[in-house]
Formats: C-alpha cells, sequence, structure tokens
C-alpha cells in the first residue's frame, strides 16, 4: 500500500499520483540527466551504439539563480516585538536557516515546492499528570516536492 491509498483509505484527497511522475521528470532536468533526452543511440556504420550527451547543469543553475535572488544575505525577516525577534533569530540561527532556506529555494525552483516543517524535540513531559515540565527545542525540517501530499 502506497502513501495515496493510504490517505483515500482515511477519506482525503491529495494530488493525483500520476503528478509525482512529472516531479521526477522536473528532478530528472535538475539533475541534468534526463532519460530520453541525454541517453541515445547512434548507428557508427557498423552497430548501434549507446551515447551520452554532455549537460550544462542548467536546470540546476537556473534554480540556484532564483535562489539567490529569493533568499539571500539581505533578506530579513523581522517581527513586531523585540522579544519576539530575539527568539525567532535564536531558533533561525540554531537551525542554520540562512542557509537552508536558500537550499529548499533551489529545491522549491527544481522541483515545484518545498516546505519548512516547524517541531518540538527534546521535551519532557511528567509522566504521571502528562504536564511539559522543561527541554525542548524548536527544530525546523525542511521537505521536498516529492514527500508534500497536500489535503487541502
Amino acid at each position: 500500500m502506497n502513501i495515496h491509498e493510504k490517505l483515500r483509505e482515511k477519506g482525503c484527497d491529495t494530488i493525483p499520483q500520476e503528478f509525482y511522475s512529472q516531479i521526477d521528470l522536473w528532478k530528472s532536468w535538475y539533475d541534468g540527466n534526463v532519460r530520453n533526452f541525454h541517453n541515445y543511440r547512434v548507428f557508427n556504420g557498423q552497430k548501434t551504439v549507446q551515447c551520452r550527451r554532455y549537460t550544462l547543469g542548467m536546470g540546476k543553475k537556473v534554480a540556484e539563480d532564483w535562489a539567490n535572488l529569493l533568499m539571500n544575505e539581505r533578506v530579513k525577516i523581522t517581527l513586531e516585538g523585540q522579544r519576539e525577534q530575539d527568539f525567532f533569530d535564536s531558533v533561525c540561527k540554531a537551525n542554520n536557516f540562512e542557509v537552508k532556506a536558500n537550499e529548499m529555494q533551489e529545491m522549491k525552483a527544481g522541483l515545484g515546492t518545498a516546505a519548512y516543517v516547524a517541531r518540538v524535540a527534546g521535551l519532557t513531559v511528567k509522566e504521571d499528570t502528562g504536564y511539559i515540565v522543561g527541554g525542548g527545542k524548536i527544530k525546523l525540517d525542511y521537505v521536498t516536492a516529492p514527500n508534500i501530499f497536500p489535503l487541502s
């Protein structure tokens, strides 16, 4: 059973499974290795031989350029309060957000979408009451298009 079937079983509908074959195609252009373009056959006068077309990696280059325009060192995310700003800045610094956000912008340009997922890790919970007693850090996970299944 794949994720599409499991989501349908739970009553959720998402993007058709065929769309993910498009993401695979975009990834092959991003990687510079499109099956029916970069690999081909040529008759050399005696027999047909396999050939591989050179690539300039333009799919990746264009995605990198877009990412550098959208997420660079001049981009500043600002919040209204100083406490909130300090907290946000510390979370970003702890998660290497400046670098990872640029990488995800590149993936978004190359594969169609990307997501940032915030979670709490290392939280201490008192077993008998279930109350949070301490610890915990905000972690950011970065998810690319093949692993995203929109529900609405």
